[in-house]
């Protein structure tokens, strides 16, 4: 085949310049094993690359081939400091675009053309997307073993449907793609697997407690590293070999239920049991649970973001105790900060259970987006409905209540000197997360998912 050019276009529609670093060899399955490459392309090289392109403007960057493609990766710094890469395979673009995750590719062939032509608009990492979710999955926990016998046989059945349910929620996870999720109540090493299985080619990066044995934390990685886009990286063996020939120990207890789901890497864990609790929680190990992630390349801790999760204990006498060690947690470090889950705390003891965190600078994020809740408002803010929940009201059958809101996402208020957080846009999920059993369209909790869109903004 005879050798050719290529040419492409970069757009910068970042908030600056973007620096060009260096270009090197790279795949689209493994493009980190760069240092002992850099400068060089597989089957070709650089013959023009501007070393920066300024704010709003765009550069053409060539290559020539020396084999049969051309195969490479493009490094680019951003003003903010981040770092965006751009990888090209000619002349098959159209199946190989893995890309940094800020970047888009406009493809056109024309008729003639050895390859197709791209245009590649580089966009500021703007927002991260996070659901947190309560799932109410029991089924092949300790706690299956002692469902109380006053469930009637429909309502057994709707507590422990976990299989059906369990299944729709990561099928829902997957498509609602968001960045990160957070489920509550994910019990027994059964569900944490099913639902891993099911959702991992999208979320390879994976946290979650030894039902078992308490002091262990899996930080699970299924990924290969690649600045800011990791793509999986199986088998999917690997995550059944975690869980093979592990069997629930007869006990009084079960896990704390609480599982991470990211598409960020996971640098460090934190976990602190909660201190104070007492009746049905006392066997749950309820915890606080801290996860850097990394959303930035750079290895520097203050440019990760960290992610504060829970599922508090539900005694309302408790509840500032208990915020007492959420604020311990938030207090181990200094990174922007996102803290979310069931909060288990209703409009009733709001104000007083979550000043702590408030006087911190923390902002609800439901709050900042839509204003203050109120009772005209609580249809739309609620994340719990025992009136129109179909699960809710067959778990407690009898019981009425008023909608409330006990699921929160709070964000920092300043961040630190690297990057803050905004919420942008906040809703509570009361009509998808759905399913067809037995009684016609179901709920897949008792909860309401809420999701959160939170802007990061670099400084």
């Amino acid at each position: 085949m005879p050798r050719y050019s290529y040419d492409a276009v970069i757009n910068n529609n970042t908030n600056g310049v973007l620096k060009f670093l260096y270009c090197c060899k790279g795949t689209d399955n493994n493009p980190s094993g760069w240092d002992a490459e850099k400068g060089k392309l597989y089957h070709g090289e650089m013959t023009h690359q501007d070393s920066e392109i300024p704010k709003g403007q765009s550069r053409t960057f060539s290559a020539k081939s020396t084999g049969d493609t051309i195969q490479g990766t493009l490094v680019f710094e951003a003003s903010s400091g981040e770092v965006v890469w751009i990888y090209f395979h000619v002349p098959d673009l159209e199946k190989r675009h893995l890309q940094s995750r800020t970047i888009s590719i406009e493809i056109n062939k024309s008729k003639g053309d050895h390859h197709p032509k791209a245009v590649y608009d580089v966009q500021p990492c703007k927002s991260i997307e996070l659901i947190t979710y309560n799932t109410h999955l029991f089924g092949s926990s300790n706690l299956d073993k002692t469902i109380p016998q006053a469930f009637s046989e429909k309502a057994r059945r709707a507590l422990f449907e976990d299989d059906a349910r369990r299944s729709l929620i990561a099928e829902k996870i997957v498509t609602e793609n968001a960045d990160v999720v957070i489920l509550q109540e994910v019990l027994g090493e059964k569900n944490h697997q099913n639902i891993i299985e099911r959702v991992v080619q999208k979320y390879p990066f994976v946290c979650f407690v030894d039902e078992n044995q308490p002091s262990t934390i899996y930080n699970l990685s299924f990924a290969a590293a690649a600045l800011t886009v990791w793509a999986f990286q199986g088998p999917l063996a690997a995550i059944s070999g975690i869980f093979s020939g592990k069997s629930l120990q007869p006990s009084d207890m079960i896990g704390n239920g609480l599982l991470l789901l990211s598409k960020f890497p996971i640098i460090a864990v934190d976990y602190l049991n909660y201190r104070k609790v007492e009746g049905e929680d006392a066997s749950a190990r309820k915890a606080v649970i801290s996860a850097a992630l990394r959303v930035s390349p750079e290895s520097d801790a203050s440019k990760q973001l960290r992610l504060i999760y829970t599922h508090m204990p539900t005694k309302k006498e408790l509840h500032r105790e208990n915020i007492d060690d959420v604020v311990e947690v938030i207090g181990r470090g200094n990174q922007a900060t996102i803290v979310a889950g069931d909060f288990n705390i209703g409009r009733s003891t709001y104000e007083n259970s979550f000043s702590p965190i408030k006087e911190l600078g923390y902002k609800d994020s439901y709050v900042a987006v839509h204003g203050v809740v109120t009772d005209e408002n609580i249809q739309k803010a609620c994340t719990t409905d025992i009136n129109r929940n179909s699960l809710d009201s067959k778990v407690r059958p009898g019981v009425t209540g008023e909608p409330d809101r006990i699921d929160y996402v709070f964000t920092s208020g300043a961040g630190n000197a690297h990057l803050s957080l905004e919420p942008v846009q906040v809703a509570v999920d009361h009509d998808t997360w759905k399913y067809q059993n037995d009684d016609g369209l179901s709920d897949l909790s008792d909860h309401y998912p809420l999701k959160s869109t939170i802007k990061i903004i670099w400084k």
